[in-house]
């Protein structure tokens, strides 16, 4: 039996602007750190063999977070990186929408169609993070192992095992900051234990939609 824990890294300072991050970087706010100490304390007696994330900092900044002083190895990738949207990154959501409304409304809309100039697919991305994710099962199996990643990425991964398409991945549930899906593997398929679970939150969110 093999189980996977898909996290969200914790809220960002671009966030709070509403703007893209994408393969861009912003450091954690404090509300971020503290999402991502009441998750380690939450999972504090779930063991965790190993934390695999993406090179991106708030990612990494969270994986740290999460395993605390537990002797826990932490792997970074970069197929585990956020969808990469090109020229607009940086760029506000209301400003994109402003611009460019039609591109605007194939992001939100109907993703499978839609590229950022200079970034990738939703469909290529969703590949790279499929592609890491089961080799990362075969290196695992029997363990379990925690996967600190972004929201985009962690909606199109959990389709793949949901069997869904991705003009779905804006569908709910929100994937919040820090949330965890579980999902459990065994030798007759697997089966979704948890989907963007914040139990462990003791404050709400409201202000961390973004990728």
């Amino acid at each position: 039996m093999t189980d996977l824990y898909l996290i969200r890294h914790g809220q960002t300072k671009w966030n709070l602007e509403k703007r893209i991050q994408g393969n861009m970087d912003s450091p954690l706010t404090e509300l971020g750190q503290k999402q991502a100490r009441w998750l380690s304390e939450a999972y504090r007696d779930c063991q965790i063999d190993v934390i695999y994330t993406s090179t991106l900092d708030r990612a990494f900044e969270t994986a740290k977070i999460l395993r605390g002083d537990r002797e826990i190895e932490i792997i970074r990738l970069d197929e585990l990186k956020e969808i990469h949207f090109g020229e607009w990154e940086g760029l506000e959501f209301m400003q994109l929408k402003e611009k460019n409304p039609e591109a605007f409304d194939a992001f939100r809309f109907t993703p499978e169609t839609f590229r950022a100039e200079g970034g990738e697919t939703f469909t290529e991305a969703k590949a790279r993070v499929v592609g890491a994710a089961e080799e990362i099962l075969e290196k695992n199996r029997g363990r379990k192992v925690a996967m600190v990643i972004h929201g985009a990425i962690l909606k199109l991964l959990m389709g793949h095992y949901m069997d869904l398409g991705i003009n779905q991945v804006w569908e709910e549930p929100v994937i919040r900051p820090t949330s965890v899906s579980h999902i459990r593997f065994n030798d007759s398929g697997y089966e979704i234990l948890k989907f963007g679970d914040v139990s462990h939150y003791r404050e709400t969110d409201e202000n961390s939609f973004g990728i």
